[in-house]
């Protein structure tokens, strides 16, 4: 896969989970906007990260060691066709069968995993907890079939079908709350989202079958060596991923005992920072993971290092002038999302800009830690990122509860910020360690250059803010994005920064092909 396919791939990714944002972004709107800032939404946005957790637990680990598997059955001989198959129906088989345990476990201990997950929930809060959770966690099924459907379809380098589902089920949440929020309330939504998860499930068939698998139930794996051998990296990776979305449990935990809104406010903020994530690093990091296993599958090391470099420069001219514009623009984003109509109050907007100015601050170190994981996870080595996520995971309490009398809720999104490049830099260390020098100069010198023009930006949004600060919002927002992109990317080509000018070649190779 060459690195135009791999920008020709991430850029449709992108437009897709930009969409896929923006219906996260709409479905948050809505639900202040119907139920406003307060205990109901902080219980269902409780509620909703629990499957929301084990869709990025299940389809980060299922497809970190079946992806590698199918791929060293590459060939399209009928023997490597069968062995394909085989690995696709007892995988899809073990999985069902956990999730239904789970599913039927979550429902039977519904109330004692909601006391223990949401301690300073009481009353009709802790009521309606209950029954959110138990309602959405029958999507756990469908998540489980999505995730080994996503990952089949990514061996086979097809990314779109995938990352399009997650519309279907934004689009299903946003029906509820038109359709049956007015007489059915939060528990009505919850059932738009589990049917999201069914829709999504069914919506994968038909390109997994274009695939020629079959998917019969295979109960056979108990002499698979292939499965043995995913089952011994399994372990590992599933304690890793469960150890990375444990900050979102657990940042529901320490912020149910600071009140009303608290917990409303945090999703929101994060929801408007998962926006560039999500479109930017999430975007090519999909595509770029089976290329990374190929060459290391082939010993081609230093393919491997050129292509890590530049997958994260490619974030980095991205998400640091982001970062700069979302520090400075919070409440103005916030306005422009969230503040429409009476439910959403000044005291919720000035909560969720605190809550985002300081996630704003984690976008670098998240896009560099989920790559660095991927590289990992291509040399088959699931315990490093295990051991760096817990102890980052413990600094997240130390400092969350440290920070938390001084910034309130704004201090746990600060602590988030602060053990993500704490985990990135964890992981850079231990992967030069293990291949060597991973970076070179000139990469060094990009990351000077991205600084540089970050902050001449920063200079001239200051200046623009306070110009335009009588527009309307919306106007002033676009001016002030588009001016201080442009900036940046001057900045950049003043610089004579390589990355850059790569990119902005083969969009005029593009625009001139189509012309």
């Amino acid at each position: 896969m060459t690195s135009h396919k791999i920008l020709k791939s991430a850029a449709l990714l992108a437009a897709v989970t930009l969409a896929g944002r923006i219906v996260g972004l709409l479905r948050n709107i809505l639900l202040t906007h119907e139920f406003g800032v307060g205990a109901e939404t902080d219980a269902f946005l409780w509620a909703i990260t629990i499957p929301t957790a084990m869709l990025s637990i299940m389809t980060g680990v299922i497809s970190s060691v079946l992806i590698p598997t199918l791929k060293g059955y590459g060939g399209q001989d009928g023997t490597s066709r069968l062995r394909r198959q085989e690995i696709v129906q007892r995988t899809l088989t073990i999985v069902s069968l956990a999730c239904i345990i789970i599913v039927a476990l979550s429902l039977i201990f519904a109330k004692p995993l909601v006391r223990v997950l949401a301690p300073g929930f009481t009353g009709a809060k802790y009521a309606l907890a209950v029954d959110l959770f138990a309602i959405m966690m029958v999507s756990v099924f469908f998540i489980g079939v999505v995730s080994v459907f996503s990952s089949v379809l990514n061996a086979h380098h097809e990314f779109f079908a995938p990352s399009l589902g997650t519309l279907l089920s934004g689009a299903a949440v946003i029906a509820a709350i038109y359709l049956v929020g007015h007489t059915c309330g939060m528990r009505g939504i919850a059932w738009g989202v589990t049917i999201g998860f069914i829709l999504y499930a069914f919506y994968l068939l038909p390109p997994v079958r274009r695939k020629q698998y079959k998917l019969r139930p295979d109960f056979r794996w108990r002499d698979d060596r292939d499965l043995r051998s995913m089952g011994e990296r399994f372990a590992p990776l599933l304690i890793g991923s469960v150890v990375s979305q444990s900050y979102l449990i657990l940042e529901k935990v320490l912020a149910s005992g600071l009140g009303d809104q608290k917990i409303t406010t945090l999703g929101l903020a994060n929801g408007i920072v998962q926006v560039p994530i999500g479109l930017f690093a999430g975007a090519l990091a999909v595509p770029l993971f089976p290329l990374l296993s190929e060459y290391v599958k082939q010993q081609r090391m230093e393919d491997m290092k050129g292509v890590l470099a530049k997958g994260f420069l490619y974030q980095y001219h991205i998400l640091a002038p982001a970062t700069v514009g979302l520090i400075l623009l919070a409440e103005e984003f916030v306005r422009i999302f969230y503040a429409h109509g009476g439910n959403f109050t000044d005291e919720a907007v000035q909560l969720t800009s605190w809550a985002t100015l300081w996630f704003a601050l984690c976008m670098v170190g998240w896009a560099g830690r989920d790559l660095l994981t991927r590289a990992f996870y291509a040399l088959e080595d699931t315990r490093t990122p295990v051991i760096t996520g817990a102890l980052s995971l413990g600094l997240y309490v130390v400092l969350g509860l440290l920070f938390i009398p001084w910034l309130d809720h704004g201090g746990l999104a600060l602590a988030f910020s602060v053990v993500t490049y704490v985990n990135m830099f964890l992981l850079t260390w231990v992967l030069r360690r293990r291949v060597g020098k991973l970076f070179r100069r000139e990469f060094y010198l990009s990351l000077l250059k991205g600084a540089a023009a970050a902050l001449v930006m920063g200079g001239v949004l200051i200046v623009l803010r306070e110009v335009t600060g009588g527009w309307p919002l919306i106007v002033m927002l676009l001016t002030v994005i588009a001016v201080c992109a442009a900036v940046y990317g001057g900045m950049l080509l003043l610089l004579r920064e390589p990355i850059f000018r790569e990119l902005v070649d083969q969009l005029i190779g593009r625009l001139r092909r189509r012309g």
